[in-house]
């Protein structure tokens, strides 16, 4: 597998996934991971055939699978069916310099306005523009909270400035919060290295990542009022432990996508994607 995943790696180093299992979620099910929400992520990866080889040891591509097994295999579970020898997938370009940016909000900074701010303009961004949330506790006795806004920007930080201060002054987006880097540097970047670290550290297949933790998600229709956000936050405080939601955007291309090409469904109608996630 690892091999695989290098000649993939190498072959399209503008993906941008960070590791096998995103891979996997991108070619099967246009999942909401960051690499993919706007138009051009969105159609940047699309599965048109595949390889399989069942438990009778007869390998099928798309055409001899029939069309009703392909559809099921790109549900995210290919391992139900047999093993995946190949992907044949079509990519598209991104540009040779993309911004990202994390800003942080306390309370105090007026984060819980922003965030409501954000669930209502988030999924009608521009195209090429992604902004999630991660709304945190401290994860310690001091029980503070901090809200981190993570933004992925297809093109200059000029640019996306001036699209920031059209839909959402209300952050108050500045040059020195912005870094310019290639896509592949971005990957690196919203993984937690330094942009300047080698790609190939990538293809490490070994987590530094080793608390367990558990989660669930939603997926919400309607903005949750001011007062429901602060009951959220209340709620996070009072954990004894680190507590944290991620809120990631739909919108954009994925409400272009009916639920019934693919076999994830959750699509036109929802605001974003709420994961909730203790450690």
């Amino acid at each position: 597998m690892n091999q695989k995943f290098k000649q993939l790696f190498n072959a399209a180093k503008n993906l941008g996934c960070r590791s096998e299992s995103e891979v996997a979620a991108m070619i099967m099910k246009g999942y909401h991971i960051f690499v993919n929400f706007t138009t051009k992520f969105q159609k940047q990866v699309k599965c048109t055939d595949l390889r399989q080889e069942p438990v009778n040891g007869k390998i099928h591509d798309r055409k001899s699978m029939g069309e009703d097994v392909f559809w099921a295999i790109r549900g995210g579970s290919a391992t139900s069916f047999g093993v995946i020898l190949a992907w044949k997938i079509k990519l598209v370009r991104v540009p040779p310099i993309v911004t990202g940016f994390n800003i942080h909000k306390t309370l105090e900074e007026g984060a819980t306005k922003l965030i409501h701010r954000w669930q209502h303009i988030a999924h009608e961004l521009h195209e090429d523009l992604f902004i999630r949330i991660v709304a945190q506790n401290s994860g310690d006795k001091s029980k503070t909270f901090q809200a981190t806004f993570e933004f992925l920007f297809l093109g200059r930080h000029d640019k996306l400035i001036q699209l920031m201060n059209e839909s959402f002054p209300e952050l108050g987006l500045q040059a020195k919060d912005c870094t310019e880097m290639s896509w592949i540097q971005s990957v690196l970047f919203f993984a937690g290295y330094n942009k300047e670290d080698p790609p190939e550290l990538l293809l490490n297949r070994t987590t530094t990542y080793k608390s367990s933790f558990k989660a669930k998600s939603d997926f919400v229709k309607e903005p949750i009022p001011k007062t429901g956000l602060e009951g959220i936050w209340k709620m996070l405080l009072e954990e004894e432990t680190l507590a944290l939601l991620l809120m990631e955007p739909y919108g954009g291309r994925m409400n272009e996508i009916s639920e019934s090409e693919i076999p994830f469904p959750h699509r036109k109608g929802n605001l974003y994607n709420i994961q909730y996630l203790v450690k």
